[in-house]
């Protein structure tokens, strides 16, 4: 394949002028601040499918992510007009999801290699990536339409993408993909046409060199100075032991059980739940799928995948279980997430146990297994302060992301 043809070229052009400047406002940067951000997104993304892409199980998965979140289609249509506060926000749970696709339990370390690599927050790395996945999986799903979603195809596609990579990703991304060896990071530049060499002075052609006699007296002079400035320099200079931070060990909060909620309440629960996703399940629904919805009253315990006590109320699960039994052909992912507090990966591991535990729940209610997927987002996009214990405890949250009628 071409350069010219490349899945960067092609996602690249979709980074201009507006696009960045409407990228900075969701990500509260300056435009040129979020501008290199975005190009190196585009390849730390790309080397994650190439990395997916490596196998057939991988290559059909993400054949399967492209039908199921409608990237066959392309890129979003009118993507950069929508890139609002609002809409915006729809782009960064679709491109959150599509991350946990494409990298599973290596998300964590991959955002933190791109944000030590750029020097941008976390919170802005979770963004930036998030807002550029729907790109690429958009470019990714025209070429493999025009494969006629052959996996065989697409494995020989992305090993041909590897060229055009090459020295633009970030060490510790392609390393912990296992790529580091395709798409190496060229060494830092040294500039050494500009560094200061001391030469050899021409000699004219009757000049003699000076002696070391005459040079004697010149260096011991040069010495003796140097020597006054570093003793003068010593205890400014002098270096500073650094104490090691302590890492707090991270506390579990007892929670009080909370008293059942009266039948009528969970009644009400189940009917919300239910309307709710029918009205976006059915087939005459103008909602625009993907769409997320995120439910209340499935918390977790800090640190766990159990659920809150008095969380777990007997309608939330049954209205959700309903909706999905009513529309058989429907497709959901059921998306954990965690609080800001405690390691990144373990928090993406912790995540995907909790959308496990929902899953494991309505398929005991008599959802079919088929219609449920899984994904663990970790502590991105939060929905309320992670300052907080009662915002942390909204973090610890589910959400069902529905993917097909």
């Amino acid at each position: 394949m071409a350069i010219n043809d490349s899945l960067f070229s092609i996602v690249k052009q979709f980074i201009t002028p507006d696009f960045i400047a409407k990228a900075g406002g969701l990500l509260a940067e300056s435009p040129e601040r979020a501008k290199p951000g975005l190009l190196a997104a585009i390849p730390t993304v790309l080397s994650g499918i190439i990395a997916k892409g490596s196998t057939a199980k991988g290559a059909g998965e993400l054949i399967q992510t492209v039908k199921d979140d409608g990237y066959d289609m392309g890129v979003p249509a009118n993507y950069t007009e929508r890139l609002s506060k609002t809409e915006g926000d729809h782009y960064l749970h679709m491109g959150s999801s599509a991350l946990s696709g494409i990298f599973g339990d290596k998300l964590g370390a991959i955002m933190s290699a791109f944000s030590d690599a750029t020097g941008m927050k976390s919170s802005s790395t979770t963004k930036i990536l998030g807002l550029v996945a729907p790109l690429v999986m958009g470019t990714l799903g025209s070429k493999v339409k025009g494969l006629d979603f052959n996996p065989a195809a697409l494995m020989t596609m992305l090993s041909q993408e590897k060229p055009s990579l090459k020295g633009m990703v970030p060490a510790d991304v392609g390393n912990a993909l296992g790529l580091a060896d395709d798409i190496e990071t060229p060494p830092l530049e040294t500039h050494e046409e500009n560094t200061y060499r001391p030469q050899e002075p021409h000699l004219k052609p009757n000049e003699k060199k000076r002696t070391s006699s005459n040079v004697l007296p010149l260096a011991l002079v040069a010495l003796v100075a140097l020597g006054g400035l570093w003793l003068l320099n010593r205890s400014a200079n002098e270096p500073v032991a650094k104490v090691p931070a302590i890492e707090e060990p991270r506390r579990e909060i007892a929670k009080t059980p909370e008293p059942e909620a009266p039948v009528e309440e969970q009644k009400g629960a189940q009917e919300v739940l239910s309307e709710k996703l029918s009205g976006i399940l059915d087939v005459n629904s103008t909602t625009t799928l993907p769409h997320r919805v995120t439910i209340e009253g499935l918390n977790f315990n800090e640190g766990t995948s159990e659920l809150i006590a008095g969380n777990e109320l007997p309608g939330v699960i049954t209205g959700i279980a309903d909706s999905l039994k009513a529309h058989p052909s429907s497709v959901v992912r059921i998306e954990g997430y965690t609080d800001s507090t405690g390691d990144t990966r373990a928090n993406q591991a912790l995540s995907l146990q909790r959308a496990e535990v929902i899953k494991e729940k309505l398929v005991a209610a008599g959802v079919d297994s088929r219609q449920l997927k899984t994904a663990g987002m970790g502590s991105t996009q939060p929905i309320a302060p992670n300052d907080t214990s009662s915002g942390r405890e909204q973090n610890r949250r589910t959400d069902i992301f529905v993917l097909q009628r």
